[in-house]
């Protein structure tokens, strides 16, 4: 697995791409799979949950597009947090892919 840190600002739409290859760097075959990925607080809040299954994570043959929107942290007080994402094939196998540090940047501006 992977260690990729992340952070984005409270209440702001995001995105990341994420690139998988093989060892002998081709392209993995996601065809069929269901993606999910996790932001979980260190300490006391909601855990973010997105989904190809909820359309916030995209497949694009060996990249995923992951977006999460500004409902996601808007109320979020936390500032640190764990997140990984895993991949369900279509027979049922679950794979970590990668995972890391997720920092949430307080906005100044609310109420916009």
């Amino acid at each position: 697995m992977e260690q990729i840190d992340l952070e984005t600002i409270r209440g702001d739409d995001d995105s990341w791409t994420f690139e998988f290859t093989n060892d002998q760097n081709e392209p993995l075959d996601f065809a069929g799979c269901r993606f999910d990925l996790h932001i979980k607080p260190v300490k006391k809040g909601e855990i973010v949950k997105l989904s190809s299954s909820t359309g916030e994570i995209k497949v694009r043959s060996n990249f995923v597009d992951v977006v999460i929107g500004h409902e996601k942290t808007e109320g979020a007080n936390w500032t640190a947090a764990r997140w990984d994402l895993q991949c369900t094939t279509a027979d049922g196998k679950v794979r970590t892919l990668c995972g890391g540090e997720f920092d949430l940047i307080h906005d100044v501006t609310r109420g916009v």
